[in-house]
């Protein structure tokens, strides 16, 4: 049994994700992000090892931070450079996706995952990593609990470069697959696109972080949006709807 720590360092210097225009959605703005990543490979007993993966997301400019993700998997080695896995992944995402507002609010997510993985060996060097997984994405509620949203299936090809038995450089491409019935539809699209009548105003009532209606009102300009925030109480949420003692309205001034 060998009880040697193997550490894998994988750091995306100076790496810029972007968001390519995709038909599914139409046109989609681009953000550049910086992906940092720390992977630890503990060995247990042959054919079993311990992966660990923590992950740093974060806008490049302006600077924000845009997603924390810890995952722990225990693998097995299956023959000819295949292997399997279980873990789960921890993912805290800031809110809203847009690095030019200060104000966020942070989403917690746990995603349990099954995983299998083939990695072909090219040369000394170089080696070319086939993963296949899927997750099951379970959100934090108000009340602590976590609730199931959707499975995501992904497929990562994942080319790599190991300069010493430490460290090694990665570069990988990614197909990720939604399924489930929570899966919500661009529906502010569609109203931006229907939207020929130039008097509509769109009334926002929910509860949102400040600045959520300047960033929707950017992305849909054809759309009028106003935001109505609501004074309610949870003991006598009704009652205070019917009798608002008063009413607040935001967004421009020709729409309120």
């Amino acid at each position: 049994m060998n009880n040697k720590i193997a550490t894998t360092l994988s750091l995306f210097a100076l790496l810029i994700i972007s968001t390519n225009v995709v038909f599914a959605q139409k046109n989609i703005e681009t953000q550049d992000l910086i992906w940092t990543r720390y992977s630890l490979k503990l060995k247990i007993k042959d054919p079993y090892q311990i992966k660990q993966e923590l992950e740093e997301r974060t806008y490049w400019f302006p600077w924000r931070q845009h997603q924390f993700l810890s995952r722990t998997l225990l693998e097995r080695k299956l023959a000819q450079g295949w292997s399997a896995a279980l873990g789960i992944t921890y993912s805290m995402q800031s809110l809203p996706n847009d690095p030019t507002i200060r104000i966020t609010e942070n989403i917690t997510e746990l995603r349990p995952q099954v995983e299998i993985s083939y990695n072909q060996i090219l040369s000394d060097k170089i080696s070319l990593n086939h993963r296949y997984w899927s997750e099951f994405r379970f959100f934090e509620q108000s009340d602590n609990s976590f609730d199931y949203s959707n499975n995501r299936t992904r497929y990562k090809l994942e080319l790599g470069y190991t300069p010493s038995s430490k460290i090694t450089l990665k570069i990988y491409d990614e197909i990720l697959l939604n399924i489930g019935g929570n899966i919500v539809h661009n529906v502010f699209r569609d109203m931006d696109e229907l939207n020929e009548r130039k008097d509509n105003v769109f009334l926002l009532r929910s509860t949102v972080t400040p600045g959520t209606t300047r960033q929707i009102q950017k992305k849909y300009p054809l759309m009028r949006i106003v935001f109505n925030p609501e004074f309610l109480t949870e003991r006598s949420a009704k009652f205070d709807f019917i009798n608002q003692s008063r009413f607040i309205l935001g967004g421009d001034y020709e729409h309120t």
